[in-house]
C-alpha cells in the first residue's frame, strides 16, 4: 500500500498518465478495462 500511495503522489505532480492505470489497476479489477481504454485512445 505504502508504494500506491508512493505512485499516487507522483500522479499528483503529473509526472505521467501511465502510472495512473498502474495505479488505478491495482485499486480494482476494472482498472485493467479503464487502462485500455486511455491506450486505445492513445
Amino acid at each position: 500500500m505504502v508504494e500506491i500511495a508512493g505512485l499516487q503522489r507522483h500522479l499528483v505532480d503529473g509526472t505521467s498518465s501511465e502510472p495512473l492505470g498502474t495505479v488505478v489497476f491495482f485499486s480494482k479489477p476494472w482498472g485493467l478495462c479503464a487502462t485500455g481504454l486511455e491506450g486505445a485512445e492513445r
